[in-house]
């Protein structure tokens, strides 16, 4: 039977309050709207035998945080409307400050009787109404009683638990008959509902890269997730190859991937009243490429101490560079895959640049083949310099000749 007193109640509420309510800060809350649509009896209430008429209706409704310890109440007029069996109230109570995921609801409806206001069964439970049980029923006072409505609002689902009900003309229906006994148990029904401002948060997941190579540094922000106005983002946890276990905490983070592959990160937030959205990002991390080859000259002999140089398509800005070891061989290594010119060079051979070669990952072979300059024959210009003395020499002798 739903009976107690709700002094006690506080007091146990008083002590038991941490045990059951969210730890959130006093600006992370929400609000709950109950509206009371239709009040309808069912069996007498009220004491024909004074003539009264019809039934004189009020209510009370109220929201608690810790389990129905204690509730917080708010009521009709009382009464709302003399003599009326079938009333339409259409009011809406705000709870503000909630702080609680599942709140505990309680309707008591009432009936304003000459000598002792009368309780109505709206309730599945077992028990039945009372009659004359005093003027002005005050729940905080006296507790609430078998008969009152009792069900549990999940804010992150939307749902109504506790005591059965229906649907019925676009409300939740709660009566007294649903409890399947038979007789006067002053049974009555109430159609009501229960909406709040409450929405579950949003995980939005930023990266600075959705493609990656290996050993690069990838940074994470989780600072586009949205809470309602009901509540705010308390936690950012972070799976960053989608092994289902949490790598990092904190609204901002960074990981760096070291082995090639396709990775599914994921961002986990959770509000101050606790359900939670997950948002997944697909990471490619790239294995980098690798230049090796072998220079020879024309004669195909290998040539050592040449210089290798590594260019973006078309620049002048060098890269990184490697030198050919003793038997020509080079390697230049952790490159992006891309577009590159690769430049051989040393003195005494003419200069080969290869234009707009495609790196992949993996390992990439270019070899090259260096011609001697003119220079390495002799003294720069040696063979200019000989025609002209030749023909110098030549001319001098025709005239010597001449003049003999």
């Amino acid at each position: 039977m739903k009976k107690g007193l709700l002094v006690l109640g506080i007091c146990i509420g008083l002590i038991c309050s941490g045990l059951f309510v969210s730890n959130v800060s006093a600006d992370s809350t929400a609000t709950i709207l109950i509206t009371i649509y239709r009040i309808l009896k069912i069996d007498e209430i009220e004491n024909a035998w004074l003539f009264q008429g019809e039934a004189d209706w009020f209510y009370y409704v109220g929201v608690s945080e810790d389990e129905g310890n204690t509730f917080t109440w708010q009521h009709s007029a009382i009464p709302i409307q003399d003599n009326k069996d079938d009333l339409i109230v259409n009011n809406i109570h705000t709870f503000s400050g909630i702080k609680s995921a599942i709140v505990t609801i309680g309707i008591m409806l009432c009936e304003d009787d000459v000598g002792g206001s009368d309780i109505a069964d709206i309730s599945s439970d077992m028990g039945g109404g009372y009659d004359g049980v005093a003027d002005s029923i005050q729940p905080p006072a006296t507790g609430y009683y078998s008969g009152t409505y009792i069900g549990y609002y999940n804010l992150k689902t939307g749902i109504l638990t506790g005591d059965k009900t229906i649907q019925e003309l676009g409300y939740t229906k709660t009566s007294g008959e649903y409890d399947n006994r038979s007789g006067d148990e002053n049974d009555a029904a109430v159609y009501f509902s229960v909406s709040d401002n409450y929405d579950t948060p949003k995980a939005v997941m930023w990266s600075s890269k959705t493609t990656s190579m290996e050993g690069e540094l990838v940074n994470f922000n989780g600072g586009g997730s949205t809470s309602s106005s009901g509540s705010t983002i308390t936690r950012y946890q972070w799976d960053f190859d989608g092994n289902g276990v949490w790598d990092a905490e904190g609204q901002t983070t960074s990981f760096t991937y070291n082995t090639h592959g396709l990775y599914t990160a994921q961002l986990k937030v959770t509000d101050s009243l606790g359900e939670t959205d997950t948002e997944t990002k697909s990471i490619t991390v790239i294995k980098l490429g690798t230049i090796t080859g072998l220079v020879k000259d024309s004669d195909g002999n290998s040539i050592s101490g040449v210089t290798i140089e590594l260019f973006n398509a078309g620049s002048i800005t060098v890269l990184e560079t490697d030198t050919t070891n003793t038997n020509g061989e080079y390697t230049i290594s952790e490159i992006a895959p891309g577009t590159y010119d690769i430049k051989a060079s040393k003195s005494g051979y003419n200069d080969n640049r290869m234009s707009y070669k495609i790196i992949s990952s993996g390992e990439n072979t270019f070899d090259f083949v260096l011609t001697a300059s003119s220079n390495e024959k002799g003294t720069p210009g040696f063979e200019l310099i000989f025609l002209i003395v030749a023909i110098a020499l030549i001319l001098f002798w025709k005239r010597k000749r001449v003049k003999l």
